[in-house]
């Protein structure tokens, strides 16, 4: 079923749209973003138990993410970026073995992030951020399929993990407007596929790590708006393309 980029369909999430169009007994993908979907997100959608794709973004879903989350476990794709949604993830996200994009951007859930999430080892894209998560950053070293890591605008706190460096098909990672602390990690140094690494408006400490001269690859440094001191090391004025 798709209902995609038409900003004239005016539907609620309660709409009897499920069991009209979808089949719960085949593999199926529901596409309904950019529209101007309302409500919260109905029971019956979570007994689609082979819906691989399901594409909500850019509309006006309220409620939480129930934990009946955890019954899709053929998606491959989750996508509810850009909505009103509340509330936590619920630790059930740790089901969905099979998911390989997980984008809960731009909406206003909040409280710590479940442990479960790290079971998600397919996962190639994680875009958590802006929200109003709080608590330390997670070890993500276990998720080595991970290409994007967004964390932005939240309201985490504590230090950037040394695990971060273990992730070595990384390509994006993207911690700004944070309250995160100390040292940027050497570790990060080994993440050589990094092209983006985005840590401005926090309150990093220390100096630019010369390890970060291994990141080959990298397009973007952005560490502006920190407490760090001290040189920049020599070999990063070596690098191009360079954009600061």
């Amino acid at each position: 079923v798709v209902f995609s980029s038409n900003p004239r369909t005016d539907l609620h999430m309660s709409t009897p749209l499920f069991a009209r169009g979808v089949s719960p007994n085949r593999k199926e993908e529901l596409i309904l973003s950019k529209n101007k979907l309302t409500g919260e997100l109905p029971t019956q959608l979570f007994d689609l138990v082979l819906l691989e794709k399901l594409h909500l973004a850019e509309n006006g879903i309220e409620g939480e993410l129930p934990s009946h989350v955890g019954k899709l476990t053929s998606l491959r794709e989750l996508d509810l970026y850009i909505n009103a949604m509340e509330g936590g993830i619920p630790s059930e996200i740790g089901n969905l073995k099979n998911l390989v994009t997980l984008d809960l951007s731009n909406n206003e859930m909040d409280g710590q992030i479940p442990r479960s999430i790290l079971d998600l080892t397919s996962l190639e894209e994680l875009a958590l951020g802006p929200n109003e998560f709080t608590g330390t950053l997670l070890d993500y070293s276990p998720l080595k399929n991970l290409k994007s890591l967004g964390l932005d605008d939240c309201s985490f706190e504590g230090s950037i993990p040394e695990g971060m460096g273990a992730l070595p098909n990384l390509e994006a990672l993207y911690l700004a407007r944070n309250s995160l602390e100390g040292p940027i990690p050497e570790e990060l140094g080994k993440a050589t596929s990094l092209a983006h690494l985005i840590l401005d408006f926090n309150k990093l400490t220390g100096k630019i790590p010369e390890t970060l001269s291994n990141l080959v690859n990298l397009v973007t440094l952005d560490v502006s708006r920190n407490k760090l001191k001290g040189s920049v090391p020599a070999e990063m004025w070596n690098w191009t393309p360079w954009k600061f």
